[in-house]
């Protein structure tokens, strides 16, 4: 048997470190939670986010999340418009 007919061991996340996971370690660092990972590096999607990027980032980044004060909703989120009337059919 020789080294090409061995059994591979799958790759570790250290192997698969990337400079997202980079990126998204500075941002969680400072503070920053899901949207802000998302933003700082261009991916389009939570999914992408979490498909990419090293799960244990992604868990800081949650846990930056949990620590956010709500944040109010505006009214057109409400079903609102300026004038204060629904804006949902009936």
């Amino acid at each position: 048997m020789n080294e090409h007919d061995a059994p591979r061991l799958p790759l570790t996340r250290a192997d698969m470190h990337s400079q997202l996971d980079e990126i998204a370690k500075r941002v969680v660092a400072a503070g920053g939670g899901t949207q802000a990972v998302t933003d700082a590096t261009d991916l389009r999607t939570l999914k992408q986010v979490a498909h990419l990027i090293d799960p244990a980032v992604l868990i800081r980044a949650f846990d930056n999340d949990a620590l956010e004060p709500p944040q109010p909703r505006s009214r057109s989120s409400r079903g609102l418009d300026r004038a204060g009337s629904s804006t949902t059919r009936r």
